[in-house]
């Protein structure tokens, strides 16, 4: 294929073959009766159906055109070696989103296709805590599963500094036997050549251009053919692990979501349900002292809500009358609003929760206004 020939010929440069970028994209092959099973569904099956979660880059941003977003190069290799099976993508990549909102949305924006193989990619998405651990997980497990046992790839990208989230992503993955592909440390062997720089491969700190998702997609190429090169395709199912017991905890794997416009209040005093900057609804409040409530069951309750470089408010939140948080709207960044998801009460008994939010008179000291959109509530936990 076109982009494996493009890559066999940069191999070429490196006299070290420990030092060749895709042999360092690897994090890992993983366990591979998962990927075996996805094979022999592409092999036998009239369709086969590739999904994506992940934020922004999977999304697309900054590739000019959707052909050239990096899921269009894993769709083409299934294309290639399958052509007599219709290759079908779910694309759930959301901007500026990470592993909790994630784990909210799976069953919703993804799972509800039986994907046959996901591409996961929180890399540059996510936080060195036990908490995105716990939504990580979960998402995985919600993932592994499904009754159709999908196979799964991790895929780590990277921001300007070589910083992502992979050290700790890529634990839960070798517990779990996923492969991982890691965008970051194949770039760091192409920068460190000189054969790139990353002005080659993003316009901005994060965000691949053209060129940029068609190294990503090669890379997955290079996974699947390691993959498709040590299985002869035949009838045998290869026994899939039972899913082992969690590594930091299943709760996340069990949620419910509740965007705005399904959301009843118990109690609202000057709160009203709009259309949403983002789109969608929202519960909008702007006068201090706006109080709203929602009843809620979980052992852990999370919230949505828009952040702004605008004259945005702060809130409180308070679960079953204890005090728990305060959530600030503003956003220091001027490239835009996002859906900032937050955790606003843990470690509860699995019961129902009142949820009270309270817009307060205590702006951020940036801001000149109390402008506050409530996005949805999320729960965990629930089994």
């Amino acid at each position: 294929m076109l982009y494996i020939a493009l890559f066999v010929a940069c191999d070429s440069r490196h006299e070290n073959p420990k030092d060749d970028y895709i042999t360092r994209s690897v994090v890992s092959f993983g366990n591979p009766s998962r990927m075996y099973r996805a094979l022999q569904k592409a092999q036998y099956s009239s369709s086969f159906t590739i999904g994506a979660i992940g934020g922004s880059i999977t999304q697309g941003a900054w590739a000019s055109s959707e052909d050239k977003r990096y899921l269009a190069h894993v769709v083409s290799w299934w294309q290639t070696n399958f052509p007599n099976v219709q290759i079908n993508l779910v694309n759930a990549g959301l901007s500026a989103t990470k592993s909790d909102y994630g784990a909210l949305r799976a069953e919703r924006d993804l799972l509800y296709a039986a994907p046959d193989l996901v591409i996961v990619e929180f890399g540059v998405n996510g936080g060195n805590s036990l908490y995105y651990s716990q939504t990580y997980e979960g998402l995985i497990r919600k993932i592994y599963s499904m009754e159709n046992e999908p196979a799964v790839i991790l895929l780590f990208m990277t921001n300007d500094r070589g910083i992502n989230w992979q050290e700790q992503q890529s634990e839960i993955g070798y517990y779990y036997g996923i492969p991982m592909v890691s965008y970051r440390d194949a770039l760091r062997v192409l920068m460190d050549s000189g054969q790139v720089t990353w002005a080659d491969v993003s316009p901005d700190h994060i965000h691949p251009n053209d060129r940029g998702h068609y190294y990503t997609g090669g890379l997955l190429q290079n996974m699947l053919n390691h993959f498709k090169d040590l299985f002869i395709i035949e009838e045998t199912r290869p026994e899939i692990p039972a899913l082992p017991p969690p590594l930091f905890s299943d709760k996340y794997q069990y949620t419910s979501l509740f965007e705005a416009g399904e959301l009843v209040p118990v109690e609202n005093s000057g709160w009203t349900l709009e259309a949403a900057p983002l789109g969608g609804t929202c519960w909008h409040g702007n006068t201090p002292g706006g109080r709203i409530t929602f009843q809620m069951q979980g052992e852990a309750l999370l919230l949505s809500y828009i952040k702004d470089h605008a004259d945005m408010g702060t809130i409180s939140v308070t679960v079953d009358d204890r005090s728990w948080s305060t959530h600030d709207g503003w956003f220091e960044e001027t490239w835009g609003s996002y859906r900032n998801t937050v955790l606003i009460a843990d470690d509860l008994e699995n019961a129902t929760h009142t949820v009270a939010i309270t817009l307060l008179n205590v702006p951020n000291d940036f801001s000149m206004g109390n402008e506050f959109y409530i996005l949805s509530l999320g729960s965990a936990g629930v089994r």
